[in-house]
């Protein structure tokens, strides 16, 4: 009997020393296999009733941040996506539906105009109409035929060019004109480990200083992407334990849309810390 006991006792010992030296990974992110760095997002704003939340965008005349969603889907009837106004203390939202638009990956801003991307990499158009975006274009952006679908869009102002690329794969991306054409296709490519690289999902972008980032919500993380070359410069881990959903610049700072994974109608806003 006290052989057992004292086996026990040497177990739960043996299984604590273990803990303490060897502690398990963390469970609130997933880890990121080619991170050269890992920041903390600091939490602005939390915010409820926004379903299917899925691209941010900053508005500079306005002053105040849009939230996109994905159009909700059965299995025959696809809805109309929704934008959501907050207000200037991240504390509410206005929830107005766009009828015949589909679903919105992401959002830019070009002039005057807001322009939104479709999962088949359909170019969506809105014009400003009072206090209010209303959808008025379609246009199909990608002509050589996709092999998976489209997430992320970003608008460069220098080149007069539209970005985006597939989630999923080789990671093929595509540039388009002003008017929504497609000029060429090139891949994301990472120096030292492009196999590993295939395995980050990609999705939402934006230019924030110059700079091109492309979010990836499976591994949490930020890829700072060279548009010219394709090439991966950086791969950012973001240490927290929601789904990372989207990101914006306001010009000044680098914002991350994160969900609530047991609260899937409730989104935060934080600032990313870059260095």
């Amino acid at each position: 009997m006290f052989k057992v006991i004292g086996l026990i006792a040497l177990l739960m010992i043996g299984t604590l020393v273990g803990l303490v030296m060897f502690p398990p990974p963390s469970s609130e992110y997933q880890d990121s296999p080619l991170a050269e760095l890992s920041l903390q997002p600091q939490l602005i704003a939390q915010l409820d009733g926004i379903p299917n939340a899925a691209s941010l965008l900053w508005l500079p005349k306005q002053q105040h941040w849009l939230v996109g969603t994905l159009a909700p889907q059965t299995v025959l009837v696809t809805g109309s996506a929704k934008l959501a106004y907050l207000n200037s203390a991240l504390s509410e939202a206005r929830l107005e539906e766009l009828p015949a638009s589909g679903d919105i990956a992401d959002l830019v801003l070009v002039d005057d105009h807001l322009v939104g991307i479709s999962s088949d990499a359909r170019l969506l158009y809105f014009e400003l109409s009072q206090q209010s975006w209303r959808f008025v274009d379609k246009r199909k952006l990608i002509r050589d035929g996709l092999h998976h679908k489209t997430a992320g869009l970003v608008w460069n102002p220098q080149a007069q060019e539209f970005y985006t690329c597939e989630r999923e794969g080789l990671k093929r991306c595509y540039r388009g004109d002003r008017d929504g054409k497609q000029q060429q296709s090139f891949n994301l490519s990472h120096a030292s480990q492009q196999d590993q690289f295939t395995q980050y999902q990609l999705g939402s972008m934006t230019l924030h200083q110059g700079r091109w980032f492309v979010l990836s919500s499976r591994f949490s993380s930020l890829l700072e992407i060279e548009p010219q070359s394709g090439a991966v410069l950086q791969v950012i881990a973001l240490e927290q334990s929601d789904t990372a959903q989207a990101i914006a610049s306001d010009g000044e700072q680098l914002w991350l849309l994160s969900v609530i994974r047991q609260q899937p109608e409730t989104i935060k806003l934080a600032t990313i810390p870059l260095p």
